[in-house]
């Protein structure tokens, strides 16, 4: 799978993301001895490239001989899906690219240009031992930001020295009090994923306990806005999966017209209760309410109405 970093210029809104751990050590100096130099060998020239965050820390890798392999042992955890990745751009030659998650027992070819792409790799091991191989002598390849994570993908970069490093949640939550209504009202937002969810993530959410909640979700398959009460759900949906790197723009209303999602100016199915939804003391976007659930998006233009918007409005304000 392949990523293109988004430049630190574009105004990309809040990113939310879930909790992640980069085992990696030394995830920005391919020169130290935690990534080791096998096959025909692999010389790293450090700090020769600007990397995709503006600094001059990329690294020159260069196929000392045929097969020139740079592995990093990160012993033995429990079996789970792995994901592990790096930011690569060439430098010189046409050979092939590959990436290993077992110590290279397998391989994987991915396809290296002149741009900076994160590029990776997924298995489900216990034993992993990240690296990369340059098949054909003097070639060479910048390479910025190991990184391995217990997922199904790469999240933003972990940078690491000695020890794995483990990023905290990012939760972004505003007080609910004079800023929304139970009886009706209506939330609207912009996201762009970096990847295409594969399970439930949370758009916009307040979460008073695991029978009360109202959110904007998305389940894999469906967008959904959410009114769960006494443990029943009322939602109003629209069939969508989401793609990597698309900009969306979602709107949901409720009250006395009941329930009602949009999506890019598409009115889905709505929900014909009209009971008051269940508000906590916050909400948060980029997440359930319960700080969990972030969809590693970026979500900007966020914005709340304490009033049901007709669904015209919400279909102009989509568009």
């Amino acid at each position: 799978m392949a990523r293109t970093p988004i430049p630190d210029a574009t105004l990309k809104g809040y990113f939310a993301e879930g909790q992640r751990q980069n085992r990696c050590i030394y995830a920005q100096d391919f020169t130290n001895a935690a990534w080791v130099s096998g096959g025909g060998g692999i010389a790293v020239t450090p700090n020769t490239a600007v990397a995709p965050d503006g600094t001059t820390t990329a690294d020159t890798l260069t196929a000392s001989g045929a097969n020139g392999t740079l592995i990093q042992d990160l012993g033995v955890v429990a079996s789970a899906a792995k994901a592990g990745g790096l930011y690569l751009k060439r430098k010189t030659g046409t050979g092939n690219i590959d990436l290993t998650l077992d110590g290279g027992s397998t391989w994987t070819t991915v396809a290296v240009t002149s741009s900076w792409l994160l590029l990776e790799k997924t298995q489900t091991l216990a034993d992993e031992d990240f690296g990369i191989r340059i098949v054909t002598s003097g070639d060479e390849v910048y390479a910025w930001q190991g990184q391995v994570e217990t997922a199904a993908f790469i999240s933003s970069p972990i940078p690491t020295t000695t020890a794995a490093v483990t990023r905290n949640a990012e939760v972004e939550s505003f007080p609910t009090s004079g800023n929304i209504a139970a009886a009706a009202g209506t939330i609207s937002l912009a996201f762009a994923p970096t990847h295409t969810p594969s399970g439930t993530v949370a758009l916009w959410g307040t979460y008073v306990d695991a029978s009360n909640y109202t959110a904007i979700l998305h389940d894999g398959a469906n967008l959904i806005f959410r009114k769960r009460i006494a443990a029943s759900n009322y939602d109003a949906t629209i069939a969508n999966a989401f793609t990597a790197g698309t900009s969306y723009k979602v709107a949901a209303s409720w009250g006395v017209a009941g329930t009602t999602i949009c999506l890019n100016g598409t009115i889905g199915t709505p929900h014909a209760n009209t009971t008051s939804a269940q508000i906590a003391a916050t909400m948060q976007f980029g997440a359930d309410g319960n700080s969990l659930q972030q969809p590693f998006a970026a979500i900007k233009s966020p914005r709340i109405w304490t009033k049901q918007l007709s669904d015209a409005t919400l279909q102009s304000i989509t568009t």
